[in-house]
């Protein structure tokens, strides 16, 4: 089956007349079927590392206001500070165990801190920790077969100080 896809998707990308913005993500590079990779398939190919510690504190608002909070009463540089090498799905999951913990704690009476979310952080490490020999590679290959595509590398190459990430969420 996935065999069938691939073929009737790269058909698809050769013979198609109108213009199509085609975006591929993957966790895996060495497990991309090579004639993906061929040229004129995809143009460029880029690498999202790790946020930086201004797109952590950006992540952090976007996931306290999808939680119902009001992002402004937290302390999100200092959680971004504490944060390094963590993933936004990791922020994600730390902001969810400080919100399950305090309901249990206080019945349900009291909301979160920062203080809470920076202690749901130390609960757990990040994959990065835990796999780090496997992101040192993943990061070695980027820099040699990829694009670079943070902000806080963008912004250095640009000469740029502070690139604001907030998007409205």
């Amino acid at each position: 089956t996935t065999s069938k896809v691939i073929s009737t998707f790269l058909t698809w990308m050769q013979e198609k007349k109108s213009t199509v913005f085609v975006v591929g993500t993957a966790n895996n590079h060495s497990a991309i079927p090579a004639e993906f990779m061929r040229a004129g398939r995809f143009d460029e190919v880029f690498f999202v590392d790790l946020p930086f510690v201004n797109e952590r504190e950006e992540i952090i608002k976007i996931l306290l206001r999808r939680a119902g909070r009001d992002a402004s009463k937290f302390d999100s540089e200092s959680i971004a500070s504490v944060s390094d090498g963590y993933s936004g799905a990791e922020l994600e999951k730390a902001i969810d165990v400080a919100l399950l913990d305090v309901f249990q704690e206080s019945n349900g009476e009291s909301d979160i801190e920062t203080k809470h979310i920076i202690r749901a952080l130390g609960s757990f490490k990040p994959l990065s920790l835990l796999r780090e020999s496997d992101f040192a590679v993943i990061r070695e290959w980027a820099k040699i077969n990829c694009r670079l595509a943070n902000v806080e590398v963008i912004a250095k190459k640009n000469k740029v100080k502070k690139v604001d990430l907030d998007i409205g969420v």
